[in-house]
């Protein structure tokens, strides 16, 4: 799935390790004209994988622009979405495994950064891998859904948004999926 425009607001990509979300995000931040991009994730082995372009800080109070990995090892969820509250302008915030920092809800500690979001000009990805990681109670806040082959599905009885939408893009992308196309996605916009 090629990134065509940008998405603005807060966005949620799904999908299960290899099916092409990293990819996707990676050119979504080489196609925007904006310099700023800031990737929270795991301090792991990144070798040769999208991300490892970009340098990888330990600390936010050095990041001063540019296209960077945070540290999630180093630098606290709180103290991320606080410092990019206060700071973060014009660019592009990534949250890798976003599971681990929202339980199945927007935090407390995202609130912050949506309330400025449109003001300072940040879009905001989280990234999962599974429909039990998503914050399924907050999809209200979400602008797109973008997703990949996974194998947990969407309930009808879920209160989302065009919950039947979403059911039915995961069965055309696992029909893609299963026939050899590995990386296929859609989006569904929200907002």
């Amino acid at each position: 799935m090629e990134p065509q425009t940008k998405y603005a607001g807060l966005n949620v990509v799904g999908g299960v390790n290899g099916t092409g979300k990293s990819t996707f995000i990676n050119n979504l931040i080489e196609a925007d004209p904006r310099p700023n991009a800031i990737v929270y994730m795991e301090d792991i082995d990144t070798y040769g994988k999208p991300f490892s372009a970009y340098p990888m800080l330990t600390d936010f109070y050095k990041y001063n622009g540019g296209r960077v990995r945070l540290n999630a090892n180093d630098i606290p969820y709180p103290v991320l979405c606080d410092q990019c509250a206060k700071y973060f302008r014009n660019g592009i915030l990534v949250i890798d495994e976003a599971g681990f920092y929202e339980k199945l809800t927007i935090s407390d500690h995202l609130t912050k950064i949506l309330k400025p979001m449109r003001k300072y000009n940040i879009e905001i990805y989280l990234m999962y891998h599974g429909v039990s990681e998503m914050p399924i109670g907050s999809f209200k806040n979400v602008s797109n859904v973008i997703l990949f082959h996974m194998t947990e599905e969407f309930e009808s009885k879920n209160r989302v948004p065009r919950i039947k939408e979403l059911i039915a893009m995961q069965q055309r992308i696992r029909k893609q999926y299963f026939s050899g196309n590995r990386y296929y996605g859609e989006r569904l916009k929200l907002k």
